[in-house]
């Protein structure tokens, strides 16, 4: 008996591991939780061959400190899972049909929204039990559950050893790549890799030869062509059944794609942007790596690695979102005490911009006397105002601050943190490339200049886009015809488009007007699309017809074309309908300068009787970015901050404003709607704005 129990208290001995220093802190930090925690830490303890594991469950709950959710979730209605279940059968028995046959199931998805247009309907018939929501931060070390975590470690171990795109992932790799549960900070949706891969390794696993791209894309089928049959979720936070439904942002589209994919054995991150160059917003996406080690970017549910499409537009910094702290990060760079702005509030992130993009290391004066370890280069943003979006280690002995990852071409206010308040050091600027300088790239300020005052008239809030003008530049060469017979075989030439029309409500005269029942709108057959955003077909009111309204006013983008605006009284545009409601259904007559019936070529007027047009109202497809009336505007200049010039409401399609720094940097605000604003300087008569008239 006495050498039983030794032998059994060796065993016992042997088998313990110490627990990490780090592991000992998150356990304190874990409360009542602590000992779910804690039977992780037993399950994989006690046995020698499962070294890797305890070593994965230490790295999880060491750095379990740093993540929450912000939001949980419970009691989700049974009746999804019913609903859900029962759908992805149906898709299933398809994917089996069509072998997997990616092409084949895009149109397979699409008939089965047509089979089961019922199921949908029973869905939205149906009366869910709403789901509890509990609101605020849900610290992960009072949350996780050993069931949980067990289960994630043990598949994420197992899609490790059989995945080919994870086998050759070092053990650090794969604890960052493959084995965290949060596919994004702060984000409710947490599954185990487990229960992920059960749902929907049977797609993207199916074929154990596919490739990357293709396994990826399977993922996508799944999830979109689902979609098609039941359409829009009922209800929100009904936690994994919101992949079924539509209606999701990038972020969701990134964590769940990021989660699942994990789950299936495929290294993925989620790499953002925290703002754009020219327009307001962020985005969220994933990043792979290929068989080469290199990231490479996609959206989950909408492009694949390496083909592009990540990213909408021109972005600022980017970063990565990791499970453990990265060094040299803000979080550890900052002096005890120091403000951290949101973006930099967590150590699990690194600036990845050099990755995707030519960057500098700028090095700028830094005059201010402050114990600050830490200066940011800020991005303007429309509706946040100014976004910082990557930082800089000050130098107090040389007043200097470094800034290692400053993109080119891109508007920078350099900035520090006097307690949460923001303030600014020296002029905006951008860096341009220059090889006559020995660091290879010149710094270009706006230099304010506020002494010269005067008046400045505004007809836009944002530049005219490129692939708009292009639309307007396409119009070139249509015509409008008019006929007394309906298959206009008696056409005749009223009026020609010879030059790219402006992104306004504009008239074009008709020379010699006559009287005809039938009028068309035909693009030319270079360019067969009809991208009309507005049309009307104007005559005088002393014609007398009866099918007649007030037109809607052509744009007067300055003060002297007022006095144009009288004429209009006596001037109305006819209808083909018994009211402009019957009309306007119609994208060319909706009054929405961003709609157009760009899929057809034509556009007619169909009159009861022949009758004279003397002139055609029209604007092309835009972005409707100019001046809008009735609308609230705020002009601002910079002068070490955004100073007000004051309110208008827009009475006409330009804004008139006295007494302006002409030589400052300037944003026009739309306070009634709307999001795309960009700086400017007005030179000469005219806006210049960024991006489009003065940094290329």
């Amino acid at each position: 008996m006495r050498i039983v129990i030794i032998c059994v208290l060796v065993g016992l001995l042997g088998g313990c591991r110490e627990v990490p220093q780090g592991v000992e802190d998150a356990l304190v930090l874990s409360g009542s939780n602590k000992g779910e925690l804690k039977k992780v830490l037993r399950h994989y303890g006690w046995r020698q061959r499962d070294s890797l594991k305890y070593r994965a469950a230490c790295f999880l709950i060491e750095n379990m400190k740093w993540h929450f959710s912000a939001r949980k979730v419970d009691g989700i209605d049974p009746q999804f899972e019913r609903f859900c279940e029962y759908a992805d059968s149906v898709f299933y028995a398809g994917w089996q049909e069509t072998g997997g046959c990616l092409d084949s199931l895009q149109a397979y998805g699409r008939s089965l929204k047509q089979t089961y247009a019922w199921l949908k309907d029973s869905i939205h018939r149906y009366v869910f039990q709403p789901s509890r929501v509990e609101w605020g931060s849900v610290a992960d070390l009072q949350a996780m559950k050993s069931n949980f975590l067990i289960t994630h470690i043990d598949n994420a171990f197992e899609v490790w050893e059989q995945s080919p795109f994870a086998k050759h992932l070092s053990f650090q790799e794969f604890c960052e790549y493959v084995l965290p549960y949060r596919p994004a900070r702060s984000y409710p949706f947490m599954y185990s890799g487990a229960e992920l891969r059960r749902r929907f390794g049977k797609y993207v696993n199916a074929d154990t030869a596919a490739s990357l791209k293709k396994r990826i894309s399977a993922y996508q089928n799944r999830v979109v062509e689902m979609r098609y049959i039941l359409g829009d979720a009922p209800q929100k936070d009904i936690g994994i059944y919101n992949l079924f439904f539509h209606g999701h942002e990038c972020l969701d589209h990134a964590a769940y794609g990021c989660a699942v994919l994990r789950a299936c054995g495929i290294p993925v991150m989620i790499e953002f942007c925290d703002a754009y160059r020219d327009f307001a917003g962020r985005h969220f996406y994933c990043v792979t790596l290929d068989s080469n080690r290199r990231w490479q970017t996609f959206n989950p549910e909408s492009s694949l690695p390496g083909e592009g499409g990540w990213v909408l537009g021109v972005p600022m910094n980017l970063y990565r979102q990791y499970y453990a702290p990265q060094p040299g990060t803000p979080y550890y760079l900052r002096r005890e005490g120091e403000y951290l702005p949101p973006l930099f509030a967590s150590p699990c992130m690194r600036d990845v911009t050099a990755e995707r993009a030519e960057v500098c290391r700028l090095t700028l004066p830094f005059p201010p006397k402050i114990s600050n370890r830490l200066a940011y280069l800020v991005a303007f943003q429309a509706r946040r105002k100014m976004s910082p979006v990557t930082w800089g280690v000050i130098d107090t002995v040389h007043q200097e601050v470094t800034f290692e990852n400053a993109l080119f071409g891109r508007l920078y206010f350099p900035a520090y943190y006097e307690g949460k308040e923001l303030r600014f050091f020296g002029e905006p600027f951008y860096v341009e490339k220059d090889t006559a300088c020995a660091e290879g790239y010149r710094v270009q300020y706006f230099h304010k200049d506020t002494a010269n005052r005067g008046t400045v008239v505004l007809t836009r809030k944002f530049p005219r886009k490129p692939n708009m003008i292009k639309v307007a530049e396409d119009l070139v060469g249509s015509t409008f015809v008019g006929a007394n017979r309906r298959d206009f075989a008696d056409a005749r030439l009223i009026y020609q488009i010879t030059a790219a029309p402006g992104p306004c409500l504009q008239d074009f005269i008709i020379p010699r007007p006559g009287a005809y029942q039938f009028y068309r709108f035909e693009a030319s057959d270079e360019h067969p699309h009809a991208n009309v955003a507005m049309l009307e077909f104007i005559t005088s009111r002393r014609w007398g017809y009866s099918n007649v309204l007030p037109p809607t006013p052509a744009a007067v983008l300055s003060p002297k074309d007022t006095l144009l605006e009288r004429a209009d009284s006596e001037r109305v545009k006819l209808l083909d309908a018994p009211s402009w409601d019957d009309m306007k259904w119609k994208a060319e007559y909706d009054g929405n300068m961003q709609t157009a019936p760009g899929a057809y070529k034509t556009v007619t007027l169909w009159l009861q009787q022949p009758q004279v047009v003397e002139r055609i109202r029209f604007a092309p497809w835009n972005a409707d970015n100019g001046i809008k009336r009735g609308h609230r505007y705020e002009l601002w200049y910079w002068d070490d901050e955004w100073l007000s010039c004051g309110e208008q409401v827009a009475r006409y399609e330009h804004l008139e404003y006295k007494d302006i720094p002409e030589g400052a940097l300037m944003w026009l605000r739309n306070h009634t709607t709307g999001k795309e604003e960009l700086p400017f300087l007005f030179k000469d008569g005219k806006q210049l704005f960024l991006y489009y008239d003065m940094i290329k």
